[in-house]
């Protein structure tokens, strides 16, 4: 059995373990990495200052360079299962291609974020609209809807020739569905499988009172090069703010508050110093959660932790990212029956607790829907994954 993960960002040792490549090397399972980033439109991004590349020369890694270097090795995907972790845009050699080509693609849709089951209003429609003028400006706006709209087109035309866009899917919560014949595997959120571990180990270890911010990378993140997720957010805009915020939180509540890093990010003095001192913690995210009185996010993935460990939340944001991320936040505001927090303005009459506490009564239908349906296996998902790849290849050569 051969699996090939293709990339176009820097692959770290976090994302070894995160896609289960050392249980797959375990079981004797091909593993190559198929490297796209010089070759992806836009040419190659520097992620100096940010999570290093985690090589291992276990692991096979073609590094792609143009279009001549994928054809020549085009052999290799014939049988083979891929996963697409890239986030760049290709115009000819998308999932399509390498179905084209002889292989089986594997959508991994462990990454459930509130948006998946969220419903704009009439009026959430005219707050984005706006966002999106003030954000872009008109030309922009009519720019990117007349590109969405031929993506559309171009897409519906690739549809027709090739019917799915991926032969196997693996599904984590309940709004995670197989739509078009695809071979469903019922797995959870990787996040999941961490709290698996952690559970199993069943040594808590409580550190006083506090509570625990979940980094974004609002200013720093290296997605934001890519034209991801930008807040429009700077140092001076975005630190003396929160660092306001923080100050009145631990006044009125009596606990600190602890920084957990975004993974990708590295820690430094400047970081720290504009954290106001506060202590700056990375890789350790699950763990300062469970140990926590209260979590304070933006948008985090990581707020899964919160709600499997149970502990209450307060949600934060500020102007720039409420016009950036509107279906995000509102996404939250809504699976939580919760109003965000903006601190940009006044908050000082907002009790913080309370509303942090009540969000506690929505954690399970947030867990159902999001993290892992009621009856899926309580394994490791590179587990699920092993067992069910392998009986999928067994099918296919009895047949």
């Amino acid at each position: 059995m051969k699996i090939i993960i293709l990339i176009d960002a820097n692959f770290s040792k976090r994302e070894y373990e995160r896609f289960g490549i050392y249980e797959m090397l375990n079981e004797k399972i091909e593993v190559q990495v198929i490297d796209t980033r010089k070759f992806r439109r836009g040419g190659w991004d520097s992620e100096d200052g940010f999570e290093k590349d985690g090589f291992d020369g276990s692991v096979k890694r073609f590094v792609i360079l143009n279009s001549m270097d994928l054809e020549e090795i085009a052999q290799e995907f014939k049988g083979a299962f891929i996963i697409d972790n890239r986030s760049g845009i290709y115009d000819k050699y998308t999932t399509f291609w390498f179905k084209s080509v002889g292989a089986y693609i594997v959508e991994l849709d462990q990454g459930l974020l509130p948006t998946s089951i969220w419903s704009p209003s009439f009026f959430d429609l005219i707050i984005m609209s706006k966002n999106a003028f003030i954000n872009y400006g008109l030309i922009s706006v009519l720019s990117k809807a007349i590109r969405y709209v031929l993506n559309r087109l171009k897409s519906n035309t690739l549809s027709n020739i090739t019917q799915r866009c991926c032969d196997i899917k693996v599904c984590s919560g309940a709004v995670s569905k197989c739509s078009s014949g695809e071979f469903e595997i019922r797995s959870h959120a990787f996040d999941y499988d961490i709290y698996l571990q952690q559970n199993n180990q069943n040594n808590v270890i409580k550190y006083g009172d506090y509570a625990v911010f979940l980094d974004s990378g609002i200013v720093g993140h290296p997605d934001s090069r890519r034209g991801v997720g930008i807040s429009k957010e700077t140092d001076d805009t975005y630190y003396p703010a929160i660092r306001l915020f923080f100050d009145d939180f631990e006044k009125r509540t009596g606990m600190p508050v602890v920084i957990a890093l975004h993974p990708r990010l590295i820690i430094s003095e400047e970081l720290m110093r504009q954290y106001g001192g506060r202590e700056v913690i990375l890789h350790d995210t699950s763990r300062l959660v469970q140990n926590s009185k209260m979590v304070i996010a933006h948008n985090s993935t990581s707020i899964n932790f919160a709600v499997l460990w149970r502990i209450p939340l307060l949600i934060i944001t500020t102007t720039k990212i409420d016009r950036v991320n509107y279906e995000i936040v509102r996404s939250i505001e809504d699976i939580f029956n919760t109003k965000r927090i903006n601190i940009n303005k006044s908050y000082k009459n907002k009790d913080y607790i309370a509303i942090s506490n009540n969000m506690v009564a929505y954690y399970d239908l947030y867990r159902e829907n999001l993290i892992k349906i009621p009856n899926s296996p309580e394994i490791n998902s590179a587990s699920i994954l092993i067992k069910s790849l392998k009986k999928i290849q067994d099918r296919q050569l009895n047949n």
